[in-house]
């Protein structure tokens, strides 16, 4: 879900980017779960949240910040908090009815909140509305939990000692994962390849491929050998296939016989990593 939700962020980021906004997320403990939802009618409802409370806002200065919570195991919740003009209870009141209103935007007819509304229910989920006038506005979508068809890399454990190795073949990814790495350099070794065939050779003679963690580009170009026959044929225990579109390699990989978990690549910023003694 962390992956939708900065995807869209991104997205908004761009399309206000002269506008005084800040957005800010919390998702981490919860982000790698997934929901049950059409995913193009979730993209909508998020953007025309978030949109309602921009264009409110004529030009002020607008904060907004989105969370997930889950209040038992079967459900999670997103929360989207801005600080903008707020709702009366009426207003309210007739956004949850399903009616048409216009919530003090000027380039906007009124059709956000119910394509919002209509999405919420058609996707069998909830919605809430705190709203206090002058002060903002906190809209919480709440929807049941999906099991994923494969494993999703939620997290990178390490042993002290271990290799993390490390096949891309865009340098900037191997810049961002030397930061996300650097403040535990004296306890792993980092090996960074942009080439399949590299890779490959430099692991049939390391002697302790027990202590070897795989990270490996889903996307090789110009390769004679994929990411997914990398992961194969090297037989670390310990892969995960970073993809752009993890979606499409869940279903392939389910049905074979390799033995990895799949990561968004755009969850690589913020996946925990732990190391233990």
């Amino acid at each position: 879900m962390s992956a939708s939700l900065l995807e869209i962020l991104d997205e908004k980021k761009y399309q206000y980017g002269n506008w005084p906004i800040k957005f800010s997320y919390n998702f981490f403990q919860y982000g790698f779960d997934c929901i049950e939802v059409e995913y193009t009618s979730f993209k909508h409802m998020i953007y025309n949240i978030i949109d309602n409370a921009i264009e409110s806002m004529e030009d002020q200065f607008c904060h907004i910040s989105i969370t997930l919570s889950a209040q038992d195991q079967n459900s999670i919740t997103i929360s989207i908090l801005d600080n903008g003009k707020g709702m009366s209870e009426s207003l309210v009141s007739k956004i949850l009815a399903h009616e048409r209103v216009t919530v003090g935007k000027r380039y906007g007819k009124g059709l956000g909140f119910l394509q919002i509304t209509e999405s919420v229910r058609s996707n069998n989920g909830k919605i809430h509305i705190n709203s206090t006038v002058g002060q903002g506005t906190q809209i919480m979508l709440t929807f049941n939990k999906a099991i994923f068809p494969t494993q999703i890399g939620k997290e990178i454990i390490l042993n002290v000692g271990d290799t993390v190795v490390i096949l891309d073949d865009n340098r900037s990814i191997h810049r961002i994962w030397h930061a996300r790495f650097e403040q535990y350099l004296d306890k792993i070794d980092l090996r960074y390849f942009t080439m399949a065939n590299e890779v490959l050779a430099f692991l049939k003679h390391f002697a302790y491929k027990e202590r070897v963690f795989l990270l490996v580009d889903s996307d090789l170009l110009n390769q004679k050998i994929t990411s997914i026959d990398v992961i194969r044929t090297a037989g670390i225990k310990r892969s995960f296939l970073i993809a752009d579109d993890y979606t499409k390699f869940a279903d392939h990989i389910l049905h074979t016989d390799i033995d990895c978990a799949i990561m968004p690549k755009s969850l690589i910023t913020i996946v925990p990593i732990k190391i233990k003694d």
